[in-house]
């Protein structure tokens, strides 16, 4: 990233053979120096690790590397005014007027994909699984942070320029859904369901599972039989999946669009999309046909005591029986699973896949995995290890409300205590359309406070911590996103003009900011290279601790007119920065709050 900065300011230097070459060598070493407050307008502003270079780059002749002064030479092309040499390091300087008339060129002219090119080479289509509920249960703390990290994960490799393919594969099919035919048939209301349907349908299913716990209760001394009410279950389960059962088929059928209905809704609030909303009740037909390629490969092996069909895995630690098949001949999740991964490449024709779910079901996909590996599935050997995106839990996730936590009801309690915050505080400026600012809020805290953990950190969830004012969260970006939006909407100088001169900006406020802004590139690119969105929201929070310095110390309004426009022009890449890292985690940045 560096280096193309460099040369993209220097017509001699892109021309140059020797700087062509130095970029296929050494583009991927060259770092930029960590901005702080104490960082000086005379410190080095790059890096470049000798011993990263000799690892990461075999068979290029060593000789080029005996030295550290054989590097500086090397560099030698670019507008470098000097290097120096520490601990390991080439570290080297370029006049600060020359590189933030770059760097601010650049962000000026690519707007709102500043950040984004070049990063790949070869665009991919990726398909990524996120979220996927289960109907008539409540939406747990796992569902929510899928569907924020797999939208993170969806956004960033759109943003680079794959295509990707976004996927809600909801759990609308198996045993429960015998459970929840009779339970509505017995304790349901379609007035309720329409009013309400996710939990009225959760009402009916906890109703009719207490049913089948007296039953169990009542079953006699070793209280191991589930009773009639289970039993019914399985078989109604069993008709519909031969397609026998068009009442419960029916049923069912309303059950899931109403759902689907509702889901967008929520989904919409929290800025995540989906290219298509898929269920495992679409591979019920598959899966029975998988079955049958099973038995015919002969891999389909059947447990002498329980019934069950099975394939044995081979683990590096142990063997795993991956049981596919019920006694009673239907299908299991990870059966419908298989089926669905196999079904989705014949229509994607994707080149990578992503499930991002819980760290809990890592067993589960290695034996997706394995038998797909059985299958002699191609495409499955590119993926090593990353085939499950895995996340931690979150704890002490509730509401008012409850425990039995629903997705509107986070968002909701979100916005209100928001609310409740803002006409709290009398330095509080009036906002037109309140509740949706705080809605965005609510949203933006939510999406931040999952986002800053390192995906397979657990932690406490804190409603204090989420929407604080102060610190490190979602509305101290948003704040800082506002500020922008009225200094230049009140700086009194033409804001669509981008004549300036960078010798106005000489201010180590200004010069830290701008060097920030250019790091957001790398930033990107370390949050590719791990699928980690932590990197990015801990460089957003630096990037406002900078911002409000130089709020602070470098005025617009009332400036003379060369020092105005340059500073304008930091502050716009500022904002345009900001604006596309907020973006990128699935935040709606707010011009007023």
């Amino acid at each position: 990233m560096v280096i193309k900065f460099l040369r993209s300011g220097n017509k001699e230097v892109t021309q140059s053979g020797r700087t062509e070459a130095l970029e296929d060598i050494l583009t991927a070493n060259i770092k930029y120096r960590l901005v702080t407050k104490k960082t000086r307008l005379q410190d080095p502003q790059f890096y470049i690790s000798v011993s990263d270079v000799k690892e990461t780059i075999p068979g290029l002749n060593q000789t080029l590397f005996s030295d550290n002064q054989a590097i500086s030479q090397e560099l030698h092309p670019l507008p470098i005014d000097y290097t120096d040499e520490t601990n390991g390091r080439i570290n080297f300087f370029i006049k600060p007027c020359y590189l933030c008339n770059i760097i601010l060129k650049k962000v000026l002219s690519e707007g709102d994909t500043y950040g984004y090119h070049g990063i790949i080479k070869d665009k991919q289509t990726i398909l990524v699984e996120y979220s996927s509920p289960n109907i008539a249960k409540p939406f747990h703390a796992g569902h929510l942070r899928s569907a924020i990290i797999g939208n993170f994960i969806s956004n960033l490799y759109e943003a680079v320029g794959h295509k990707v393919i976004r996927i809600n594969y909801l759990g609308d099919w198996g045993t429960q859904y015998g459970l929840l035919a009779q339970g509505f048939n017995k304790y349901g209301n379609k007035e309720d369901l329409n009013k309400d349907p996710m939990k009225h349908l959760y009402m009916v299913y906890v109703k009719i599972n207490e049913d089948v716990s007296k039953e169990q209760q009542n079953s006699g001394p070793d209280k191991h039989e589930k009773g009639e009410t289970h039993r019914k279950s399985l078989e109604i389960f069993r008709n519909m999946e031969q397609g026998t059962a068009s009442e419960d088929l029916q049923l069912w059928k309303h059950f899931r669009d109403i759902s689907i209905e509702k889901y967008r809704e929520v989904y919409e609030r929290l800025n995540i999309k989906f290219t298509d909303y898929e269920g495992e009740s679409m591979y019920s037909k598959k899966s029975l046909e998988l079955i049958e390629e099973l038995k015919q490969r002969d891999l389909l092996h059947i447990d002498d005591t329980t019934g069950k069909g099975y394939i044995d895995i081979e683990d590096e630690k142990d063997n795993i029986k991956a049981v596919v098949q019920k006694s009673d001949g239907s299908t299991l999740y990870l059966t419908r699973d298989i089926a669905a991964v196999l079904d989705r490449h014949k229509r994607y024709n994707f080149d990578r896949t992503h499930y991002v779910v819980e760290d809990g079901q890592d067993l589960h996909f290695k034996m997706l995995k394995g038998i797909l590996q059985k299958l002699s599935v191609p495409w499955i050997q590119r993926y090593g290890d990353q085939i499950h995106i895995r996340f931690g839990r979150i704890s002490n996730l509730s509401t008012r409300k409850g425990k039995a936590v629903f997705l509107d009801d986070i968002l909701n309690e979100a916005k209100e205590r928001i609310i409740k915050t803002i006409h709290s505080k009398q330095t509080s400026k009036e906002v037109d359309s309140t509740e949706t600012v705080a809605d965005i809020l609510g949203v933006s805290s939510i999406i931040v406070q999952d986002l800053k953990e390192k995906r397979l950190n657990t932690y406490k969830f804190s409603w204090d911590k989420v929407l604080s004012f102060k610190g490190d969260s979602g509305i101290v970006l948003q704040y800082a996103h506002a500020r922008l939006c009225s200094l230049i909407d009140q700086c009194g100088c033409d804001i669509h003009s981008i004549d300036f001169d960078t010798k106005y900006l000489t201010e180590p406020e200004a010069i830290q900011l701008i060097l920030h802004i250019a790091s957001y590139e790398d930033t990107v690119d370390k949050c590719l290279t791990s699928l980690e969105a932590c990197h990015l929201v801990h460089y957003l929070f630096s990037l406002s601790k900078f911002i409000s310095v130089a709020h602070r110390n470098l005025k617009v309004k009332d400036q003379p007119k060369e020092i105005a426009q340059a500073r304008l022009q930091v502050f716009k890449c500022a904002k345009t920065t900001l604006a596309n890292g907020m973006t990128l985690l699935g935040i709606t940045p707010l011009d007023k709050m």
